[in-house]
């Protein structure tokens, strides 16, 4: 009896130490009542006229803002699960008129001899995450949700012979975006028997101002070696009623939208536009950013290359601080608002001595004290920082790298998407410690190396092909599933699919200063804070220094 108890105990351990379960059910979650979570989230109201990010929202009728404020409320749970409810075309009639109506139809996959059972996922099938909690001195426990697994269904909701697919890159390159396109356009042929395949060129704005490139096997097999994404892409031009009547021209039902944050914004709209116009339009987004800061699913494309083509210029810098005396290299790398570029290349690199990342604001002097210490005792340093990392206009003035009052008067800038432009923070960092050394009297050599552009433009690595296949499929299985309206991701290692209004008004995701993988990089590089609120006086400061830096 003892031992079948100590069995029993080890079996429900294991058990609780996985990160997620698996679900079957045979119909729908009816709505669930409960506490409300949407707030522990990041999840707001999906009503168009709260859409944001610069995009133009689309009056949503008073019906398609009832579901969509019906599927937020599904969205909370007393059991504390949270559903992701992706909309289906069975929520909407007009999809299912016409001749054909909107199945369920057989799946084409059902008639390929490499197919088996073990192939289909089952319609509903979810899983919920995480099952491990933390007690840890207190803590509550996790808000678990639930997610649709992503996979073939048995039955589909589309005739692969009326599907009119089109396929949308948005935003900035990352390292993948031909790989996705290659798959979506694969899947959709060779798994589905598409006929009708078209790229938009140049993003949103490409869907009324372009002709449409037609996409077949052959014309994109070997697209995947290319770095960037043959389609072109832009930002701006999203305009709603245009969007639609241009993918009307040309009878698409299955928009494929690339891209980032503000992509999803856009798609979104696109989506309750569809449905206030009574469009039949299934809008299906693959999230792409290659700063990896999509919330909810675990990575995007295009991080694990960038982080890898990072590497290399960090060696660079750290060769040519090596070569000279008090060397100091500075790379600036990508990410706006996080910095997971930055840390994770600084772990890998382990050449790093400073890492700088927009959720840590710095002292320029602070860290300059810092260099002080660094180059007498190993006479070089390398400093990563990334593209959003703020440097105060109080430092930059008083370098003189801007004017006060010339800065104070101009309006910031923004580009077509209404994102701010960035100054180039890692020029203003080289002008700062040139101007603090120069001052103090101590001779550095300093060489600054910003690779942004030869790293966003290389093809993805395995890995990222990998995921990039893997998303495009799903993304597709999910259309002919009859889901619309969403978005596909990893989540604890499960492929999902996930209501673009999930993604699109939650909040991005961020580097945490306070969690293990910020501990390993300060364990890595050994910085101190660099905290403004512990700053001395620069004159204090200075004096402290002047034994060293006088001959």
């Amino acid at each position: 009896m003892a031992s079948l108890s100590g069995a029993a105990a080890f079996l429900g351990v294991a058990v609780a130490a996985v990160s997620a379960i698996r679900v079957r059910q045979k119909s729908k979650p009816s709505p669930l009542e409960g506490v409300n979570l949407k707030a522990a989230l990041g999840v707001v109201s999906t009503r168009a006229s709260d859409a944001g990010g610069g995009w133009t929202p689309v009056a949503a009728s008073d019906e398609a803002a009832a579901v969509e404020d019906a599927r937020v409320d599904r969205m909370e749970s007393a059991d504390d699960v949270v559903t992701y409810d992706v909309p289906h075309v069975q929520e909407w009639p007009y999809f299912g008129e016409g001749d054909s109506g909107s199945g369920p139809f057989r799946n084409p996959l059902m008639g390929k001899q490499w197919t088996g059972t073990s192939l289909f996922v089952g319609e509903n099938e979810a899983i919920v995450t995480p099952t491990m909690l933390n007690t840890h001195r207190g803590a509550p426990p996790p808000v678990r949700r639930r997610f649709l697994v992503a996979g073939p269904y048995e039955r589909v909701r589309w005739r692969p012979s009326e599907v009119r697919a089109a396929i949308v890159t948005c935003g900035g390159l990352c390292p993948g975006l031909n790989t996705v396109i290659r798959e979506l356009v694969m899947c959709l042929a060779y798994s589905y028997g598409v006929r009708k395949i078209w790229g938009v060129p140049n993003g949103f704005r490409g869907t009324y101002e372009n002709a449409y490139i037609e996409l077949l096997p052959r014309t994109v097999s070997s697209i995947h070696m290319r770095g960037g994404t043959v389609l072109g892409t832009s930002r701006g031009g999203f305009n709603v009623d245009k969007i639609l009547a241009g993918l009307e021209r040309y009878g698409i039902n299955q928009l494929y939208v690339i891209g980032g944050d503000g992509s999803h914004r856009g798609a979104l709209s696109i989506f309750k536009g569809a449905i206030e116009n009574k469009v039949k339009l299934a809008v299906v987004a693959v999230p792409k950013t290659i700063d990896n800061d999509i919330p909810i699913i675990d990575k995007s494309f295009g991080f694990d290359t960038a982080v890898e083509q990072a590497v290399r210029p960090i060696n660079c810098a750290h060769t040519e601080a090596l070569a000279a005396h008090n060397g100091i290299g500075i790379v600036k790398l990508m990410g706006r608002h996080a910095g997971f570029i930055a840390v994770n290349a600084s772990l890998a690199a382990r050449d790093v001595n400073v890492c700088l990342i927009p959720e840590e604001p710095f002292s320029c002097r602070l860290l300059c004290e810092h260099l002080v210490t660094r180059l007498k005792s190993s006479n070089h340093a390398v400093i990563v920082i990334a593209e959003g990392a703020q440097i105060s206009r109080t430092d930059m003035q008083e370098c003189g790298a801007i004017d006060a009052a010339a800065s104070a008067a101009k309006p910031p800038k923004t580009d077509e998407s209404g994102n701010p432009v960035l100054d180039d923070v890692g020029a203003f960092l080289r002008t700062y410690i040139a101007w603090y050394f120069k001052r103090i009297g101590v001779e550095t050599n300093i060489k600054y190396i910003d690779p942004t552009y030869m790293i966003r433009s290389v093809p993805a690595n395995a890995s990222d092909s990998l995921l990039c296949s893997d998303l495009a499929f799903a993304a597709v299985h999910g259309a002919f599933a009859g889901y619309t309206g969403f978005t596909v991701g990893q989540v604890a290692g499960q492929t999902v699919w996930i209501p673009i209004s999930a993604v699109a008004q939650s909040r991005t995701c961020r580097v945490s200063t306070k969690s293990r993988l910020y501990a390993r990089l300060l364990g890595s590089t050994g910085q101190p804070s660099y905290a403004p609120a512990a700053a001395e006086s620069p004159a204090d400061a200075l004096g402290d220094l002047l034994d060293w830096a006088r001959p």
